[in-house]
């Protein structure tokens, strides 16, 4: 079953950009994030096929961050269109788990539904193929017939 997954990505940065891996499944897309971006994946699946979308924002150092307000370095998800379909509740869907530097607390080991990226760490989606019947699902539009 053919599918477009695209997910759109900002940024805010200090000394860099940000550097991410976008995958899904064993498609993958090896960026630095200088202005808003749209990666975009084309990809087949079978029925019943597992979809990981995975962000993996690497490279951060002590460096990137700053004590002072609103000065950081992270990756911002704006926007996730599935099939053309666009809808915020897709990313309340995913988790992020973030790689805490040692000396940071205190430490939750999973966000859910996180659009700010300001950690190392990956950031994940998992749907089904068909993704008509995942949207259908999860925006809860009522019965399904299969």
């Amino acid at each position: 079953m053919d599918t477009e997954i695209k997910i759109l990505l900002g940024q805010k940065h200090i000394n860099r950009y940000p550097t991410v891996l976008v995958k899904v499944n064993d498609q993958e897309k090896d960026l630095t994030i200088s202005n808003d971006t749209w990666v975009c994946f084309n990809l087949n699946f079978s029925k019943d096929e597992k979809i990981i979308l995975t962000i993996e924002h690497y490279g951060k150092t002590k460096l990137d961050c700053s004590q002072i307000e609103g000065q950081d370095t992270a990756v911002i998800i704006k926007d996730i269109c599935l099939n053309g379909i666009s809808d915020q509740k897709f990313i309340w869907q995913s988790t992020f788990y973030p790689n805490y530097p040692d000396d940071y607390e205190p430490k939750i080991f999973e966000l859910k539904g996180s659009t700010y990226l300001g950690f190392n760490g990956v950031w994940k989606l998992e749907m089904t193929a068909p993704i008509f019947t995942w949207i259908h699902k999860t925006l809860d539009l009522g019965w399904i017939y299969d």
